[in-house]
């Protein structure tokens, strides 16, 4: 296999096809001038500029894998050596998300988009206490996983629940959400539906079958 290529820039064109010849594959790969996006991130109840603030680009629909970009100290990112496509853009902070939600951008082949202004607030917080069901005793040691229903990638998980069973779980986007258990290298919770919306900061608790497979 023997691959030739015109070097116009960074990006591989959807346009590269195979060719046979002489029994042999040969790839030909054309690339072109990459897009480019860029804009400025701020916080919404501040209008302050967000520095180092990470920002991850996502071409919808596809296996291609995300970009992840940082602000500068005036909270501007550019992306660069983007293929044609709709993308969507997203927070990568664990406790702050886009205000909009998830920001999709329609990028043209070989051109710049600018001026893309990214509003960020705190996500929702969820926290509560994990229980073994029956006894009301606390789980220790367990982490409460959340998962944005529309979008799996999109997961935000506990830190390991203390001597009362207590988590809390911050960053969440507004939405449905799925939630489990991880305890003791295993899910032992079935999985659960949550609306979550920015508002709700309340006590959750979460009761566990008890099984004494799971309790060791």
């Amino acid at each position: 296999l023997s691959v030739l290529t015109t070097n116009w820039g960074r990006c591989p064109s959807p346009d590269a096809y195979p060719v046979v010849t002489n029994g042999n594959n040969e790839a030909v790969i054309i690339l072109s001038r990459g897009s480019s996006l860029s804009g400025t991130v701020k916080n919404e109840a501040t209008q302050a500029e967000m520095a180092n603030f990470p920002v991850i680009a996502r071409r919808a629909e596809s296996n291609f894998p995300p970009q992840t970009v940082e602000t500068d100290n005036q909270g501007k990112f550019e992306i660069n050596g983007l293929s044609e496509g709709i993308y969507e853009l997203e927070s990568g902070n664990d406790s702050m998300i886009f205000s909009d939600g998830i920001v999709e951008v329609d990028v043209p082949p070989a051109s710049q988009v600018h001026g893309l202004n990214i509003m960020v607030s705190n996500g929702a917080t969820i926290s509560g206490r994990v229980l073994w069901e029956g006894i009301e005793e606390p789980v220790q040691g367990a982490r409460v996983v959340f998962t944005d229903s529309l979008r799996p990638y999109l997961e935000r998980t506990s830190d390991s629940t203390d001597n009362k069973g207590e988590f809390s779980v911050i960053g969440l986007p507004p939405g449905t959400s799925y939630f489990t258990v991880a305890y003791k290298g295993a899910n032992i919770l079935a999985r659960q539906t949550l609306n979550v919306t920015i508002e709700r900061n309340e006590a959750l608790d979460i009761y566990v079958p008890l099984t004494s497979s799971v309790q060791g």
